[in-house]
């Protein structure tokens, strides 16, 4: 089942990070597997937003034990002040 993914950092995110961890995964021109969406962007108290679409929470979980995690930690950046996982009843592009 697809699921929207939305983690919001308070601190510890900045557009600058978010490219920095991008480009060591090889992702600038592309999205992980299993990520169908993926929208990022500066939240309106300075705060940073990712908002996903993603095939399955295990495909996710798998991205960031494999990928993100070990990127974010080499990189620096900081966890997510919170992750919001809400599993998708329609899933539905233009």
């Amino acid at each position: 089942m697809s699921v929207v993914i939305v983690s919001k950092w308070d601190e510890g995110m900045d557009v600058e990070k978010y490219w920095a961890a991008t480009d060591a995964m090889g992702l600038r021109e592309k999205l992980p597997e299993g990520c169908e969406y993926h929208m990022a962007g500066e939240g309106p108290d300075e705060g940073f937003v990712i908002s996903e679409v993603w095939t399955s929470p295990d495909v996710f979980n798998t991205f960031v034990e494999t990928k993100l995690g070990p990127t974010s930690e080499k990189l620096g950046i900081s966890p997510p002040s919170s992750v919001t996982v809400v599993p998708l009843i329609r899933h539905f592009g233009l």
